[in-house]
């Protein structure tokens, strides 16, 4: 946290600006703790307008960036005011996430969002990516005029994919991974919005017939439930010690390694829901055209992934993951631009847009 700190204050330095903190009710020790609930989401809103409105006296025109639920209402408790543009960019939505944070109090929290957002020209709600513009308009009513992009992407020069071969050494080493096995990998928060009650059966029949294979999963729980990693652990133990590796706490340099790794051969993505995700846009950034990329047929993925020689669909239970494990990729595969992929080059050209508008 402390180096995170320290690089955006860099950042603010090089551009004139200055780190603000707000106080949350949050005390910072965890993933589950920024996040909260409700009562969290009102409190960061509610003083993060405070704050805002506490500067106009020193500026002409400010721009709010407001990133997820937890600054869905700044809008709601900012007064209406000619210098003040709000673009609130949800990241989840109540309608499209089904987990243990959503449901009809959310739903009517994210609406109260959207219509103060509504009644003030000059505010906008951005979208992450094109299912989320699907959401925003079908489901919430959100007028076309009203939502700009602000598509997901990633920062390329991000140290987490500048890998060494020490980074490399050290991972194979600390989690006694094989050199000599061909890997599927597959990592995110251990919940079941990540289908990993899905892949490990999967990966249970598939070994049958293809004992080269290594299963590498990296599931982080510390916003999990604690029923659903007992499940997950259960399902493992069913998998032999020397086919699996199971790491359940995040290691920034884990993924760049085993995604660049010759030895990769499926990298697996079986979400139930998502908003855009970027583990995909990981995966087709820094793995060779080589592996294969097999997707849960919903739509952020297809969306990302259908148009891709490298990716296959399967439905979301094991029966249909294994067949698409077994099924080869065509013989001739060239990688695709990345530009769509570029965070930095995403913003700045709506932001270009929307302020010459």
């Amino acid at each position: 946290q402390e180096c995170i700190r320290i690089q955006v204050e860099e950042c603010c330095k090089k551009n004139n600006g200055k780190i603000i903190e707000i106080e949350t009710l949050s005390d910072g020790s965890s993933q589950r703790s920024v996040w909260g609930g409700q009562i969290q989401w009102k409190k960061a809103s509610l003083n993060a307008a405070r704050t805002i409105k506490s500067m106009e006296k020193d500026y002409d025109c400010i721009y709010i960036f407001a990133h997820d639920t937890i600054f869905s209402l700044i809008r709601y408790y900012l007064p209406k005011s000619n210098k003040t543009h709000v673009i609130w960019i949800p990241h989840s939505l109540g309608k499209l996430f089904q987990d243990e944070h959503s449901g009809d109090k959310r739903i009517i929290l994210e609406n109260k969002a959207i219509a103060s957002i509504l009644k003030n020209p000059g505010d906008f709600i951005a979208y992450i990516g094109e299912s989320m513009k699907n959401i925003l308009e079908k489901e919430y009513k959100v007028p076309t005029k009203v939502l700009i992009p602000l598509i997901n992407g990633l920062s390329l020069n991000s140290n987490r994919y500048l890998i060494t071969k020490s980074d490399i050494e050290r991972i194979i080493n600390k989690y006694d991974i094989p050199k000599d096995k061909k890997m599927i990998f597959a990592w995110g928060r251990c919940v079941k919005q990540k289908g990993f009650d899905i892949i490990i059966p999967a990966y249970q029949q598939f070994i049958k017939r293809s004992p080269e294979h290594h299963l590498v999963l990296l599931m982080p729980i510390e916003t999990s439930n604690d029923e659903y990693v007992k499940k997950i652990k259960e399902k493992l133990r069913r998998i032999p010690q020397n086919k699996v590796t199971a790491i359940f706490k995040f290691d920034p340099k884990l993924p760049a390694c085993i995604l660049t790794s010759p030895n990769t051969d499926m990298i697996i993505f079986a979400s139930r829901f998502e908003g855009n995700p970027i583990t995909p846009l990981e995966a087709l950034f820094l793995c060779n055209a080589s592996v294969k990329l097999l997707y849960s047929n919903i739509a952020p993925l297809r969306n990302l992934l259908k148009d891709n020689a490298q990716a296959i669909c399967f439905e979301m239970n094991s029966e249909s993951l294994v067949k698409k494990m077994e099924q080869p990729l065509p013989k001739k595969n060239n990688k695709k631009s990345l530009d769509s992929i570029d965070i930095l080059r995403n913003y700045s050209q709506s932001l270009t847009s929307l302020l010459k508008s």
